[in-house]
């Protein structure tokens, strides 16, 4: 119940390879911190230098100040299983819609509730407004994944907190708690419904 079928991996890794291409400003075969910095900026994900040093380091897993094609794959992959879990513990949250595979307004309803932060219907529609690139109230994984990826946490509270980040012009962000975190084997961490 709430299971995605499975990825395509060849077509992942393609499709990791040309967005890595695509990030690699300088076509030198790797990316540098100013380069992952642009992907953020170009994706209009407000972040801290911080923030983005964070994202870098867990991408750069030798420490060598930049980022080739094997590291950035290694990173794209861990972090979409870790989505996966996300996104499916939203759609087990809500039992009565989860044989679509996409969530709707309600399943995001549900998932803020139980991470400890509700939302206005406005809020809902505002955050189904950002991701959900068809226009028609479902959000697919891919979309999901789209919004997602490059969230330096990846849990339902990195989810909302993102949203208002990209919602509020100050960047003032209110304090939230999560409600239960669940750390994977990978060492990220998200939020299980409970």
């Amino acid at each position: 119940m709430g299971r995605l079928p499975p990825d395509d991996e060849d077509d992942l890794r393609r499709r990791w390879k040309a967005n890595f291409d695509r990030f690699d400003l300088d076509h030198n075969g790797s990316l540098s911190f100013d380069e992952v910095r642009a992907v953020l900026d170009d994706a209009e994900l407000p972040t801290t230098r911080r923030q983005v040093q964070k994202l870098f380091d867990a991408i750069d897993s030798n420490r060598d100040g930049k980022v080739d094609l094997e590291e950035f794959m290694v990173f794209a992959s861990r972090r979409r299983r870790t989505l996966r879990r996300a996104f499916e513990s939203m759609l087990s949250a809500n039992d009565d819609d989860v044989e679509t595979s996409t969530l709707t307004a309600q399943h995001l309803r549900v998932a803020s509730e139980k991470a400890g932060l509700p939302l206005s219907d406005r809020d809902v529609r505002d955050i189904m407004r950002r991701i959900d690139q068809t226009g028609r109230g479902r959000v697919t994984f891919d979309e999901f994944v789209r919004y997602s990826m490059l969230v330096p946490h990846v849990n339902p509270h990195a989810f909302f907190d993102q949203w208002f980040r990209d919602t509020w012009n100050d960047g003032a962000i209110p304090e939230f708690e999560i409600a239960r975190e669940t750390r994977t084997q990978d060492g990220e961490t998200f939020a299980a419904a409970a």
